[in-house]
């Protein structure tokens, strides 16, 4: 009886090595594949975050509006002017990346 136990614990020693064994490979099978896939989600939703931010706040002033271009000039806030004689001089009314990254 004594080497019945003995050999049962033996061949339960040997299955639970064997399933250890099959972790630490699926492990180093996914473990990459999985972080990457993490950082990547992480790091999109980042940006996409920061994307809207910085498209919302700038507006196109007009030089026929004097109370709006009297608030912005000695309004007390600070910012960025961009002078142009028409929006097809700004790239079709499109800002340069450089203008947009300021007006966050």
């Amino acid at each position: 009886r004594n080497n019945s136990q003995k050999l049962a614990a033996r061949k339960q020693k040997q299955s639970t090595d064997a399933q250890r064994s099959k972790n630490v490979d699926l492990l180093f099978k996914w473990g990459p594949l999985v972080g990457t896939v993490f950082l990547a989600v992480v790091l999109g939703t980042q940006l996409l975050t920061q994307i809207p931010s910085s498209v919302t706040h700038y507006k196109v002033l007009s030089v026929n509006d004097p109370s709006e271009l009297s608030s912005v000039f000695f309004g007390g806030e600070p910012c960025l002017i961009l002078c142009s004689e028409s929006k097809g001089s700004t790239n079709n009314g499109a800002l340069h990346p450089a203008f947009l990254g300021a007006a966050t």
